[in-house]
């Protein structure tokens, strides 16, 4: 896989949990990269949430759904 693809599949990645998480700023996203433990720990607490339910979507972020 080229690093042009990768880096494709990582921007499409990060507008979707833009869409999705709206109270994330960039630099949260800068923060998490591709770290799901950071990503379920910045859900919960820009949305106030259980790890559990932060990291419940995460699951289903993964997912696609």
């Amino acid at each position: 896989m080229s690093s042009n693809r990768i880096e494709g599949n990582l921007k499409e990645l990060r507008d979707r949990a833009k869409l999705k998480w709206s109270k994330l700023t960039d630099d949260d996203l800068d923060e998490i990269k591709d770290d799901r433990k950071k990503l379920a720990d910045k859900i919960q607490y820009r949305y106030d949430k259980t790890q559990l339910e932060a990291e419940t979507e995460v699951n289903d972020f993964e997912k696609g759904h």
